[in-house]
């Protein structure tokens, strides 16, 4: 709510990499063919209240010639959004969403 700073969001990150490793010339790899330990990028949404849940979807194998992956991260709930409130009710506001990616990642089976 206003009052409290905070806006509830809802959206979806797509992610998509190439993993050379997975690269087959006769292209027989599969999603369901994945290594366990596989690792793919993942990202914190620093400004998030604690309501808002990240929903992490399954690794997708879209090109096993040429190693592409595809994985995606739903965002559900809260996030902080400070405003300034002088000018209501003909204010108007400006969503910024702090992510952070330091070199994180999440492997496929955690």
């Amino acid at each position: 709510s206003t009052v409290d700073f905070s806006v509830k969001i809802k959206f979806v990150i797509v992610f998509e990499w190439i993993d050379e490793r997975l690269i087959l010339d006769d292209g027989i790899y599969s999603t369901n063919d994945l290594p366990r330990n596989l690792w793919g990028p993942d990202v914190i949404l620093e400004n998030a209240e604690n309501d808002c849940e990240a929903v992490y979807d399954s690794f997708s194998l879209l090109n096993s010639k040429t190693g592409l992956l595809k994985r995606t991260v739903a965002f559900h709930g809260a996030v902080y959004n400070p405003m300034d409130l002088k000018d209501f009710p003909f204010d108007s506001d400006e969503l910024e969403l702090k992510f952070i990616s330091i070199c994180n990642w999440r492997t496929l089976d955690g």
